[in-house]
């Protein structure tokens, strides 16, 4: 099992609680001696290993030291960059139409399952989520019918990790605990940039603001 944790981490993959739990809980919860043997490989190149800040994924991160740290870090950084704005789009999205009427979450969270007939079937209630699933950008064919559109969101999102199949039969997907690095790093580019806000995050600001992201 340590050497799939290792070549997973080596790949630039996530180990999700939601995805992957044996792998997780192997790291997080019943083996100290894997985390430490990690630890210690992955130092040896000049890596270390992060758990995203609500606790649901393990991943590699360059040592700030190690040779072409800050070049591949730079890289990775912004490769990540250019999705959240998307990503966030779709967590959105997919809310509003999941989401029971008083809920306060402005976007749905890792662990959370999505079922493909109900997205279709939500989207079809409301002209305003055909609009801004039209905007998303894995959505490349605009004129397909609409479950042909969302199917196809789904293996798109499914391939950037995003999302995992559940069930198949029933069309069945979970969020990824990658969608929670992308909320670290959000928060990280909002700090680093200096913005300013009252509220505990930024996506409870966007939405009390009407921000469309």
């Amino acid at each position: 099992m340590l050497n799939d944790i290792a070549m997973r981490l080596l790949q630039n993959q996530f180990i999700c609680k939601f995805t992957q739990a044996d792998l997780f809980n192997e790291i997080h919860h019943e083996n100290e001696v894997t985390k430490t043997q990690l630890d210690r490989f992955l130092n040896v190149i000049g890596r270390s290993l992060q758990l995203s800040a609500g606790g649901t994924t393990y991943f590699a991160v360059h040592n700030p030291d190690s040779p072409g740290a800050k070049e591949e870090a730079r890289k990775a950084f912004e490769l990540l960059r250019e999705k959240i704005r998307p990503t966030l789009s779709f967590l959105q999205l997919m809310a509003q139409i999941t989401h029971q009427e008083g809920e306060s979450s402005v976007f749905i969270q890792g662990g959370e399952v999505l079922s493909v007939p109900d997205v279709i079937a939500g989207i079809e209630q409301n002209q305003a989520h055909t609009n801004s699933l039209d905007r998303l950008v894995w959505v490349k064919k605009k004129d397909d019918p609409l479950t042909v559109k969302v199917r196809a969101l789904f293996k798109e999102l499914e391939r950037e990790g995003l999302l995992a199949v559940r069930n198949q039969k029933t069309e069945r997907y979970v969020v990824t605990g990658k969608t929670d690095v992308m909320m670290d790093a959000l928060e990280f580019i909002v700090e680093a940039e200096g913005i300013a806000t009252k509220e505990p995050s930024l996506l409870v600001e966007s939405k009390q603001q009407g921000f469309d992201l």
